[in-house]
């Protein structure tokens, strides 16, 4: 169990904003990633509401998961003959070819 983190610590609305904004989020991919409504993800932002703790840490576990496709999508292209990125048009495709990458959205991937 994580220690709880002290109020001038916690991640600010301004930081939240980034880092889902840099993993290529709209609020509400952020929302279904976090596993709460839309409403509360606009309500950090808007700094109405303090930000939990754990949201700090399941949002360095996306950048880490962001961070590892990229390096694996890059060594794959660096041994590759023909160079080519797929780029998902939706979701549902992504997931059909990607079912590892569910929840995440194809807006992420791309």
């Amino acid at each position: 169990m994580s220690e709880r983190i002290p109020e001038d610590e916690r991640m600010t609305p301004a930081e939240f904003r980034c880092v889902i904004e840099y993993l290529g989020l709209t609020q509400s991919d952020a929302a279904a990633l976090l596993e709460v409504s839309p409403r509360t993800v606009r309500h950090w932002i808007e700094g109405k509401y303090l930000i939990p703790d754990g949201v700090r840490e399941a949002l360095e576990r996306g950048e880490a998961r962001t961070a590892d496709a990229v390096g694996q999508l890059v060594a794959a292209l660096n041994d590759a003959a023909h160079v080519g990125v797929i780029a998902y048009r939706s979701d549902a495709d992504m997931w059909a070819a990607r079912p590892e990458m569910k929840p995440w959205p194809a807006r992420w991937w791309r």
